[in-house]
């Protein structure tokens, strides 16, 4: 498969566009990210544990159904670089870290993905002409056959993602070493065990 074709325009500034439309769309209630390096969430409301259980039930179903089926998924992760450190998530339905990621829309491309989940997850806006295409990781966990296309984000400035406290709970800046030590998903393992050697050099 021939990696998608984008440019590698470093990015200077990124706007946090605050939490998706579909979950909050009181522009007023954006976050910033707090001076400890993690991504405050607004205050808890009663629906928002709602929609945590609802996602971990979705996740669970959609396990058993890729155990049966074993089919071949296709998604993008974005991985957000400030210096040595990266912008690090967790979903309520997981108890390991992840980077934004989700899998691709109908007729989407992995680059439109990965815009897509980095303005839904964490509020942060971006094109795709500061994006780096570093390569697909295929992952095979026993469940599906997963083709993760990872891009990278160099940012100059501090990202201020804003997470909506129901699919994304926690958003935080680490060291790569920090974030293993903490626990990643596989894909993100890979990606940050292959580029060991050279994280010393961001």
């Amino acid at each position: 498969m021939h990696p998608p074709r984008v440019g590698t325009a470093p990015t200077s500034v990124l706007r946090s566009a605050g939490y998706p439309a579909r979950m909050d769309p009181d522009r007023e209630r954006r976050l910033r990210l707090a001076d400890a390096g993690d991504a405050p969430r607004r205050r808890p409301r009663r629906l928002d544990a709602l929609w945590r259980s609802a996602y971990r039930v979705a996740f669970r179903l959609r396990l058993l159904y890729w155990r049966v089926r074993h089919p071949r998924l296709e998604g993008a992760y974005v991985a957000v670089w400030h210096g040595e450190r990266l912008l690090m998530i967790r979903n309520s339905y997981r108890t390991r870290l992840s980077l934004p990621a989700g899998g691709l829309e109908r007729g989407e491309t992995p680059v439109q993905a990965a815009l897509r989940e980095l303005r839904e997850e964490v509020g942060i806006e971006s094109d795709a002409r500061s994006l780096r295409y570093f390569g697909e990781i295929v992952d095979s966990n026993g469940y599906a056959e997963d083709h993760a296309h990872v891009f990278e984000l160099r940012c100059a400035e501090e990202p201020r993602p804003a997470v909506d406290g129901r699919e994304v709970v926690w958003a935080g800046l680490l060291r790569a070493d920090e974030a293993l030590e903490r626990g990643v998903v596989s894909v993100v393992r890979q990606y940050l065990e292959r580029i060991a050697p050279a994280s010393g050099r961001r």
